[in-house]
């Protein structure tokens, strides 16, 4: 989406802090000031609720107002505008997807709202990640409203780390009957390469964007300390997880992970969703196995 974003307020303590906020998750504004026009295109008006009255006229079909109010924590409200910069502005959102890679030191988190790419993070820790989604839930749930579905994609190389996560999550999240927990296969998540310079993804979002883009076993509940035992007894068969990786010759892997590489790139510059990414993989794959 990328609307441009126009940050205007006499707040010179909301200044210095949404200024920071913004330039940590890269998002581009532009300063203006209350007497200067509202160009008549899509953008985003970022303000306080007290400096409402002092914005000129603009058309509201076009322009986009995120006012902040002073009581809501200011990494939600910049998550908010972060969705708005990068995907569309709603007042309601229906989905998150969380993909995980979990890791001994280092865990690769990340994000998808509406099916596209919103955010990634690597983190240090199980505590440090689920605050991470703990943030993104309380951004984009609305108080009063229906319940955001949300989606758990966690990779099962490191059974033991998987397993503690979905327990944590599930004590987490128990009251939440909108939600969905995978198990994804791991089996060659890291051999993606993403133009690094560009998207900044360090190897763990790496592999949690490859794994996002994969089916794999759900589990719930009630069920999920049995799939963890039978897994970790390596009684359910790799195929079951559905991984999309050609199982053929070492060429058509290399032509299967230069298309994968294109497609998330594509994916990460929110020019496909989740779903169209799949699609193309899968359509890739079938053409090389026939």
């Amino acid at each position: 989406m990328r609307n441009i974003i126009f940050l205007l307020t006499e707040d010179l303590n909301f200044f210095y802090r949404i200024n920071k906020e913004l330039k940590s998750l890269g998002i581009k504004f532009k300063i203006r000031n209350f007497r200067d026009k509202i160009p008549n295109f899509p953008s985003i008006i970022i303000t306080t609720t007290k400096e409402i009255d002092k914005l000129p006229s603009f058309n509201k079909e076009k322009v986009v107002l995120i006012p902040y109010d002073g009581k809501e924590s200011l990494k939600r409200y910049v998550l908010k505008i972060l969705a708005a910069y990068e995907i569309e502005y709603k007042d309601q959102y229906s989905q998150l997807l969380f993909s995980v890679d979990p890791g001994t030191k280092k865990s690769g988190l990340t994000i998808f709202l509406e099916r596209y790419y919103l955010y990634s993070h690597t983190v240090y820790n199980k505590s440090e990640l689920i605050d991470k989604i703990n943030l993104y839930v309380q951004a984009f749930q609305k108080e009063g409203t229906e319940e955001l579905f949300l989606v758990f994609k966690i990779g099962r190389g490191l059974i033991d780390l998987a397993r503690d996560l979905v327990e944590d999550l599930l004590v987490q999240y128990k009251n939440r009957e909108n939600i969905k927990f995978y198990l994804i296969d791991e089996t060659k998540s890291s051999k993606l390469k993403i133009h690094e310079k560009k998207h900044h993804f360090s190897k763990h979002e790496t592999s949690a964007l490859v794994l996002a883009l994969r089916d794999g076993i759900e589990v719930t509940c009630e069920n999920y300390k049995l799939t963890f035992r039978i897994i970790k007894e390596k009684k359910i068969r790799k195929k079951k997880f559905k991984t999309n990786i050609l199982n053929n010759s070492n060429n058509n892997t290399k032509k299967y992970f230069s298309t994968l590489r294109d497609i998330a790139e594509k994916l990460l510059d929110r020019e496909l969703t989740l779903d169209d990414s799949k699609e193309r993989l899968e359509n890739c794959n079938l053409k090389k196995m026939t």
